[in-house]
Protein backbone atom coordinates (compact mmCIF):
# COMPACT_ATOMS: atom_id res chain seq x y z
CA UNK A 1 0.00 0.00 0.00
CA UNK A 2 2.75 2.37 1.08
CA UNK A 3 4.51 1.40 -2.53
CA UNK A 4 2.01 2.63 -4.30
CA UNK A 5 0.71 5.82 -2.03
CA UNK A 6 4.60 7.07 -3.04
CA UNK A 7 4.08 6.26 -6.48
CA UNK A 8 0.57 8.13 -6.72
CA UNK A 9 2.50 10.94 -5.35
CA UNK A 10 5.41 10.93 -7.76
CA UNK A 11 2.82 10.94 -10.35
CA UNK A 12 0.63 13.15 -9.33
CA UNK A 13 3.63 15.75 -8.95
CA UNK A 14 4.24 14.76 -12.80
CA UNK A 15 0.87 15.76 -13.85
CA UNK A 16 0.91 18.76 -12.40
CA UNK A 17 4.57 19.81 -13.57
CA UNK A 18 2.63 18.58 -17.29
CA UNK A 19 0.08 21.00 -16.67
CA UNK A 20 2.29 23.83 -15.81
CA UNK A 21 4.29 22.84 -18.66
CA UNK A 22 1.48 23.48 -21.17
CA UNK A 23 0.22 26.26 -19.43
CA UNK A 24 3.83 28.51 -20.43
CA UNK A 25 3.85 26.96 -23.52
CA UNK A 26 0.38 28.47 -24.24
CA UNK A 27 1.95 31.77 -22.44
CA UNK A 28 -0.68 31.64 -19.33
CA UNK A 29 2.08 32.15 -16.90
CA UNK A 30 -0.82 33.43 -14.71
CA UNK A 31 -2.47 29.79 -14.55
CA UNK A 32 0.13 28.06 -14.59
CA UNK A 33 1.52 29.59 -10.95
CA UNK A 34 -2.24 28.93 -9.47
CA UNK A 35 -1.76 25.15 -10.74
CA UNK A 36 1.53 25.64 -8.96
CA UNK A 37 0.06 26.93 -5.62
CA UNK A 38 -2.46 23.81 -5.99
CA UNK A 39 0.14 21.28 -6.55
CA UNK A 40 2.19 22.49 -3.41
CA UNK A 41 -0.82 22.84 -1.27
CA UNK A 42 -1.72 19.02 -2.73
CA UNK A 43 1.28 17.51 -1.48
CA UNK A 44 2.01 19.15 1.76
CA UNK A 45 -1.10 17.69 2.97
CA UNK A 46 -0.09 14.00 2.21
CA UNK A 47 0.99 12.25 5.33
CA UNK A 48 3.68 9.59 3.71
CA UNK A 49 6.65 11.26 2.63
CA UNK A 50 8.54 8.89 0.36
CA UNK A 51 7.80 10.13 -3.04
CA UNK A 52 7.21 13.80 -2.10
CA UNK A 53 10.72 14.64 -2.76
CA UNK A 54 10.47 13.34 -6.35
CA UNK A 55 7.47 15.40 -6.56
CA UNK A 56 8.69 18.65 -4.82
CA UNK A 57 12.08 18.49 -7.58
CA UNK A 58 10.17 18.20 -10.76
CA UNK A 59 7.97 21.25 -9.74
CA UNK A 60 11.36 23.37 -8.23
CA UNK A 61 12.77 22.70 -11.66
CA UNK A 62 9.63 23.54 -13.76
CA UNK A 63 9.42 26.46 -11.49
CA UNK A 64 12.90 27.67 -11.72
CA UNK A 65 13.23 26.90 -15.30
CA UNK A 66 13.27 29.93 -17.77
CA UNK A 67 11.06 27.96 -20.59
CA UNK A 68 8.73 27.51 -18.01
CA UNK A 69 8.08 29.83 -14.99
CA UNK A 70 11.49 31.39 -14.79
CA UNK A 71 10.93 31.69 -10.69
CA UNK A 72 14.16 31.57 -8.93
CA UNK A 73 12.93 32.85 -5.56
CA UNK A 74 10.03 30.40 -5.45
CA UNK A 75 12.31 27.68 -6.79
CA UNK A 76 14.40 28.46 -3.73
CA UNK A 77 11.04 27.77 -1.40
CA UNK A 78 10.22 23.86 -3.35
CA UNK A 79 14.11 23.29 -3.38
CA UNK A 80 14.55 23.46 0.06
CA UNK A 81 10.75 21.50 0.58
CA UNK A 82 12.68 18.57 -1.38
CA UNK A 83 15.87 19.02 0.70
CA UNK A 84 13.60 18.07 4.06
CA UNK A 85 11.58 14.73 2.22
CA UNK A 86 14.79 13.35 0.97
CA UNK A 87 16.30 10.35 2.50
CA UNK A 88 19.59 8.81 -0.01
CA UNK A 89 22.27 9.63 -1.31
CA UNK A 90 20.99 9.73 -4.74
CA UNK A 91 18.09 12.23 -3.94
CA UNK A 92 20.55 14.60 -2.18
CA UNK A 93 22.58 14.46 -5.05
CA UNK A 94 20.10 14.53 -7.83
CA UNK A 95 18.72 17.42 -6.03
CA UNK A 96 22.20 19.24 -5.83
CA UNK A 97 22.09 19.20 -9.14
CA UNK A 98 19.62 20.68 -10.13
CA UNK A 99 19.97 23.47 -7.53
CA UNK A 100 23.52 24.26 -9.22
CA UNK A 101 22.35 23.83 -12.83
CA UNK A 102 22.30 27.50 -13.98
CA UNK A 103 19.12 25.88 -16.01
CA UNK A 104 17.11 26.02 -12.71
CA UNK A 105 18.27 27.63 -9.84
CA UNK A 106 22.06 28.28 -10.20
CA UNK A 107 22.86 28.72 -6.12
CA UNK A 108 26.32 26.58 -6.41
CA UNK A 109 26.88 27.62 -2.37
CA UNK A 110 23.51 26.27 -1.40
CA UNK A 111 24.02 23.12 -3.85
CA UNK A 112 27.40 22.41 -1.88
CA UNK A 113 25.52 22.03 1.58
CA UNK A 114 23.40 19.54 -0.50
CA UNK A 115 26.01 17.78 -1.96
CA UNK A 116 27.65 17.54 1.43
CA UNK A 117 24.28 15.47 2.64
CA UNK A 118 24.93 13.63 -0.37
CA UNK A 119 29.01 12.63 0.67
CA UNK A 120 27.74 11.98 4.19
CA UNK A 121 25.23 9.50 3.17
CA UNK A 122 27.83 7.77 0.33
CA UNK A 123 29.80 5.76 2.67
CA UNK A 124 27.35 4.74 5.31
CA UNK A 125 23.99 4.12 4.40
CA UNK A 126 23.42 0.37 5.67
CA UNK A 127 22.73 -1.31 2.05
CA UNK A 128 26.30 -0.31 0.22
CA UNK A 129 28.72 -2.58 -0.66
CA UNK A 130 32.23 -1.47 -1.41
CA UNK A 131 31.28 -1.33 -4.82
CA UNK A 132 28.29 0.94 -4.26
CA UNK A 133 30.08 3.35 -1.72
CA UNK A 134 32.63 3.37 -4.98
CA UNK A 135 29.86 4.20 -7.37
CA UNK A 136 28.48 7.10 -5.12
CA UNK A 137 32.00 8.50 -4.56
CA UNK A 138 32.64 8.40 -8.59
CA UNK A 139 29.11 10.26 -8.78
CA UNK A 140 30.26 12.94 -6.28
CA UNK A 141 33.68 13.27 -8.15
CA UNK A 142 31.57 13.89 -11.36
CA UNK A 143 28.79 15.84 -10.07
CA UNK A 144 30.88 18.47 -8.21
CA UNK A 145 33.36 18.75 -11.40
CA UNK A 146 30.48 19.48 -13.74
CA UNK A 147 27.81 21.17 -11.52
CA UNK A 148 29.92 23.06 -9.61
CA UNK A 149 33.08 23.29 -11.41
CA UNK A 150 34.96 22.93 -8.50
CA UNK A 151 37.72 20.38 -9.32
CA UNK A 152 39.50 20.33 -5.51
CA UNK A 153 36.25 18.77 -4.43
CA UNK A 154 36.02 16.49 -7.37
CA UNK A 155 39.87 15.55 -6.99
CA UNK A 156 38.42 14.57 -3.27
CA UNK A 157 35.61 12.29 -4.41
CA UNK A 158 37.57 10.49 -7.01
CA UNK A 159 40.55 9.35 -4.45
CA UNK A 160 38.00 8.42 -1.94
CA UNK A 161 36.43 6.32 -4.91
CA UNK A 162 40.23 5.59 -6.05
CA UNK A 163 40.67 3.85 -2.27
CA UNK A 164 37.17 1.56 -2.37
CA UNK A 165 37.88 0.32 -6.32
CA UNK A 166 37.91 -3.03 -6.10
CA UNK A 167 39.08 -4.01 -9.75
CA UNK A 168 40.60 -2.82 -13.04
CA UNK A 169 36.98 -2.44 -14.01
CA UNK A 170 36.48 0.11 -11.40
CA UNK A 171 40.03 1.63 -12.29
CA UNK A 172 38.95 1.89 -15.74
CA UNK A 173 35.92 3.58 -15.23
CA UNK A 174 37.63 6.21 -12.48
CA UNK A 175 40.55 6.48 -15.18
CA UNK A 176 37.69 7.88 -17.38
CA UNK A 177 36.18 10.26 -15.16
CA UNK A 178 39.30 11.78 -13.96
CA UNK A 179 40.16 12.02 -17.68
CA UNK A 180 37.18 13.91 -18.76
CA UNK A 181 37.25 17.89 -18.85
CA UNK A 182 33.98 17.71 -18.09
CA UNK A 183 35.20 16.73 -14.65
CA UNK A 184 38.20 17.40 -13.83
CA UNK A 185 40.60 16.74 -16.53
CA UNK A 186 43.65 15.07 -15.12
CA UNK A 187 45.21 12.75 -17.75
CA UNK A 188 48.77 12.08 -15.13
CA UNK A 189 46.20 10.29 -12.88
CA UNK A 190 44.01 8.21 -15.45
CA UNK A 191 47.39 6.80 -16.88
CA UNK A 192 48.59 5.32 -13.35
CA UNK A 193 45.12 4.44 -12.74
CA UNK A 194 44.99 2.40 -16.33
CA UNK A 195 49.00 1.26 -15.19
CA UNK A 196 47.63 -0.37 -12.31
CA UNK A 197 45.12 -2.41 -14.44
CA UNK A 198 47.83 -4.04 -16.45
CA UNK A 199 49.28 -4.96 -12.89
Amino acid sequence: MGRFCNSHIWSKGNQFAGIIDRLTTLKQPGLAEEVLKIALKNISKTAISGSKWSAYHILGVFTGSPKRLNNKKLALEIFQKAEIEAEDFFEFNELACSIADDDYLGDKNYAKKVFQQAENLAAVEKTNTQHESFKRFLTLGQSYGFYLGDKNLARKAFEKAENIAQDWRDRKWLAESVADEAYLGDSVWEKKLLEKKKK
